[in-house]
């Protein structure tokens, strides 16, 4: 994912996640409890990584979800209710982005999640935001399984494997005419969840890799 789709990507999930805020307020700052939302903040956590050699994506990403915040609260907030963003390192690793959001919910009290990058650690956080009711936006996780869960507390923006394969292949194919495809992956979730799903598509056109590497 480019740079500059990263950033876009994390613009749009958090400007969900604070309409969604704001559904749950009125007009006069009140809350669906009653309880007055003048002066409070619309706390916003992100659980991505800022370590490791996903990096640069996270920082990428937390620019994008604070352009997001910061254009918000220039216009007012929600509701006059100024959102506030929490960010948590997760590496890249499942159980760091579990204890990373467990943080978040449990001493932040954010109301909505965006994140992760990887997905294994989106799924490992979705039991967490699934069992406390925290809305989760996913802006990178490519994972068929994290639709498949069943969780109706995650959404994503970004398209599965299984949908960016089947388009790529569709091209190959039919407009570009290749019958005889390579690939070269990583050795990593990501890269094999990948190459798996291309190979997958390829099947329903009777075609195989020529190679792999």
């Amino acid at each position: 994912m480019k740079r500059g789709t990263r950033i876009f990507a994390a613009a749009v999930a958090v400007g969900s996640l604070l309409s969604l805020a704001g559904c749950g307020q009125s007009s006069s700052g009140t809350n669906a409890s009653g309880a007055s939302g003048g002066g409070q903040t619309i706390n916003i956590g992100a659980v991505w990584p800022m370590t490791g050699s996903d990096a640069d994506s996270g920082r990428d990403l937390v620019a994008g979800l604070k352009m997001a915040v910061n254009n918000v609260n220039s216009s007012g907030g929600i509701y006059g209710r100024k959102g506030k963003v929490f960010v948590q390192d997760t590496a890249s690793q499942p159980s760091e982005g579990a204890a990373a959001a467990t943080k978040l919910i449990t001493q932040d009290n954010i109301i909505a999640l965006v994140g992760a990058y990887n997905s294994p650690v989106t799924l490992a956080v979705m039991p967490i935001t699934e069992k406390h009711h925290i809305p989760q936006i996913t802006a990178a996780s490519t994972s068929p399984q994290i639709t498949q869960e069943g969780d109706k507390w995650i959404s994503r923006t970004t398209p599965t494997d299984a949908i960016q394969a089947s388009g790529l292949v569709k091209y190959a194919v039919q407009t570009l005419h290749i019958k005889h495809p390579g690939i070269i992956y990583v050795q990593n979730d990501y890269g094999v969840g990948g190459y798996n799903a291309v190979k997958s598509a390829l099947s329903k056109y009777g075609l195989s890799f020529a190679d792999a590497e």
